[in-house]
């Protein structure tokens, strides 16, 4: 019998970073509501860092398919671009900002906000990701620092499960593969978000695993 999302979500440990991969015709949002929902019945705090409304297209389209987003109301949400405002809005980054000035505003939000709640781990979802990553995809000194800052630094703090959601395919090669050597597992939306596959694991009995998402 296949895996449910859920099965695995129960086995993430604190400290990892999870990449999520999708092209532009698969639905993100429905691993993105599952992530959700499991941290919202685990009693888990939720931190959505919203790269350009990426929140709301994933919002707009659950709701079209009959999904009660309805909890999502009170997640906390930073967003970088955009303008339209869901969830309880901590703070606004500017993604003009050179990138050392937007690190250091998007770690004092994160630090400022993890002191305050106590419930641990908290699980933070970065929605966007690739969109992001693609400002800087001919600045090798400024990725450089993104990768250090952003997702190595991440890594091993229990404090936090941290998931990136993002479209891969806007990336060049290089830019993708470094994305890709960071993060402790890797999913991959097959059947156009119905399941995923795992494509990198710290358990090589995982590897190439299918879960279900939808079953």
């Amino acid at each position: 019998m296949q895996k449910s999302i859920k099965e695995f979500l129960e086995k993430v440990q604190p400290g990892e970073t999870i990449l999520i991969e999708y092209s532009s015709i698969d639905h993100p949002e429905i691993i993105f509501y599952s992530i959700t929902k499991w941290a919202e019945e685990n009693g888990l705090p939720i931190v959505i860092h919203d790269v350009l409304d990426t929140f709301h297209i994933f919002i707009e389209h659950l709701k079209l398919d009959g999904y009660d987003v309805s909890f999502l109301n009170d997640v906390y949400v930073i967003k970088s671009g955009g303008m339209i405002q869901l969830g309880k809005i901590i703070r606004k980054v500017k993604l003009s900002d050179d990138i050392v000035v937007y690190t250091r505003n998007l770690h004092e939000i994160l630090r400022e906000l993890i002191a305050k709640i106590e419930k641990r781990p908290i699980i933070i979802i970065v929605l966007g990701a690739g969109k992001h990553l693609k400002r800087y995809e001919h600045q090798p000194r400024v990725l450089e620092y993104f990768f250090e800052v952003v997702t190595r630094k991440c890594l091993g703090n229990t404090n936090r499960i941290t998931y990136l959601l993002g479209n891969p395919h806007l990336l060049r090669h290089d830019v993708r593969v470094e994305l890709e050597e960071a993060p402790t597992r890797i999913l991959e939306l097959k059947e156009y978000g119905k399941k995923v596959v795992i494509k990198k694991s710290p358990y090589l009995t995982e590897l190439m695993e299918e879960l279900e998402v939808i079953s």
